[in-house]
């Protein structure tokens, strides 16, 4: 769950074990953003994780090589200033484009697992170990949106 995040427009409190359609299926990182905060991993360690896959299914989801069998989905919409401020970062650190996002909570087991923010420009981002990535859904035809100002 998103720390400092004001609660908004949750699937319901307890979740779902099935995420809503557009969230379903693989999405591959494509392109690190950067660390504009404390990260616990190098450039290199980043780099090795351009086109590592995310899946998102129904009570299954894993984020590169964290796998969780009992997965439970909320979403929350929110502004990019709070996702940003979740992260302890600002729009100054991390220029995302467009003013909202929604974010798919992953918890594992009752515990927070990983989130995966649509921005409404259509750009999606995950926070790894305090490095942002670019992520895309992969479908017959990556689409690819600029993230950043």
């Amino acid at each position: 769950m998103l720390l400092g995040a004001p609660a908004a427009n949750f699937i319901s409190a307890a979740g779902s074990s099935a995420p809503p359609p557009e969230w379903r299926g693989v999405w591959l990182v494509v392109k690190d953003l950067g660390a504009p905060g404390i990260s616990a991993i190098t450039d290199a360690q980043a780099g090795e994780l351009i086109g590592a896959s995310i899946l998102i299914a129904d009570g299954t989801a894993r984020f590169v090589n964290d796998n969780c069998d009992k997965a439970r989905y909320t979403i929350e919409t929110q502004t990019i200033e709070d996702l940003l401020l979740a992260f302890r970062l600002t729009p100054t650190q991390l220029p995302l484009r467009g003013k909202r996002a929604r974010t798919l909570e992953v918890s594992c087991s009752g515990a927070p697992f990983h989130d995966l923010s649509l921005l409404e420009t259509g750009c999606a981002i995950v926070v790894w170990k305090g490095r942002v990535f670019q992520v895309v859904k992969r479908e017959p035809e990556l689409k690819r949106v600029t993230c950043i100002n």
